[in-house]
């Protein structure tokens, strides 16, 4: 997370969880005032759409989910 803070104070406009060990390292909740991409949870959506349009959840912040 220091790593992050450092890059929002150099004024970074989002950033982008690319990798999939980077989803299970980085707390998304922990993650202030700067948009946060997820590729996996974009991935995982895209796949279930493709399976079965009927069982895709309507999309919801993230950050509710506690």
């Amino acid at each position: 997370m220091d790593c992050i803070r450092k890059m929002q104070d150099s004024g970074i406009d989002m950033i982008v969880l690319a990798c999939t060990e980077l989803q299970l390292a980085i707390d998304i909740n922990q993650i202030d005032d700067i948009p946060v991409i997820d590729t996996s949870y974009i991935l995982a959506r895209a796949l279930v759409r493709e399976a079965d349009k009927k069982k895709l959840c309507k999309l919801q912040d993230r950050s509710e989910k506690g």
